[in-house]
């Protein structure tokens, strides 16, 4: 099977569709890489919903991280490279991001889509309308 690579848009329209990923990033000098669940902004950005208090969470603020869906039967992968920042709470309470609602000590925080880049083994199932 040969991979094909995935237009922009190919991809944003993946990541639209994505409840969880996996984010990859610096733990004390080593890299690790935890699934977390996610969600694309109308602005662009991905919102990731990280455990309060976990070394991801410390490991978050202000760092470049990688990011990557994925369907493995459908064949196809998505990775983004951006930098993370802080969400602000909108309005009251917790910034609205992905996730269970119950957990209160979750951090919600947005990447950027600085590079982005997929690829697939074969055809793209298209979202129903």
């Amino acid at each position: 099977m040969t991979a094909r690579l995935l237009s922009a848009a190919e991809c944003r329209r993946l990541l639209a569709e994505a409840v969880v990923g996996r984010v990859a990033f610096t733990d004390r000098a080593l890299p690790a890489i935890a699934a977390v669940p996610c969600r694309l902004t109308p602005t662009g950005d991905l919102l990731l919903t990280v455990p309060g208090g976990s070394r991801l969470a410390g490991a978050m603020h202000d760092a470049v991280v990688a990011f990557q869906v994925d369907d493995l039967a459908q064949g196809w992968t998505v990775t983004v490279v951006g930098e993370v920042r802080d969400v602000e709470p909108a309005g009251t309470g917790r910034a609205e991001g992905p996730g269970p609602a119950a957990d209160d000590d979750a951090v919600v925080v947005a990447l950027s889509i600085d590079v982005l880049q997929g690829q697939a083994t074969g055809p793209l199932r298209q979202a129903p309308r």
